[in-house]
Order: C-alpha cells, then structure tokens, then sequence
C-alpha cells in the first residue's frame, strides 16, 4: 500500500454544500418555520465548517448537556 494515505476528514470536506444558494434556500423555511438549527461543534469542527453554519445562523455548540436535556424532556429533535 505504499504510496496510499487517508485523508483527514477535515480536508475533505472542507466545501459544505450548506454553503451553497441551494443549501441556503433549503434552511431558509425551516429557520422561518421556528425550528431551533444547532449543530455540534465537535463534529463541525472535525469537518472544518464550523465557521460556514454560524454564517448561515446555525448555532454550533458542544451538544453534550444540550442533548441529553432534549433527550429528557418532552422536546423532539431531528438530525441529518
């Protein structure tokens, strides 16, 4: 296998498609709906597009504790 290497997730996916005019208008109705959009900043961060979803008024946040108070109450969560 000489001659192979992985990359780290970050390089490749450095491009969200949220950033593109389709991603955007795809967010749009639901933000106007008044669903909550927070993505977890562990994650974003080792994709590399932490900064992308805050540009298009995602919360990015540690979801651990945020989680597992959704996940008590009587709150409904989905995730993509």
């Amino acid at each position: 296998m000489s001659g192979l290497s992985a990359k780290p997730i970050r390089d490749r996916h450095s491009q969200s498609h949220m950033t593109t005019p389709i991603g955007r208008g795809f967010l749009h109705p639901i933000k106007e709906a008044g669903v909550e959009l927070m993505a977890c900043k562990a994650c974003s961060d080792n994709y590399g597009v932490s900064d992308s979803l805050e540009a298009l008024g995602i919360e990015v946040k540690y979801m651990g504790e945020p989680l597992t108070t959704i996940l008590k109450g009587n709150d409904k969560i989905i995730t993509f």
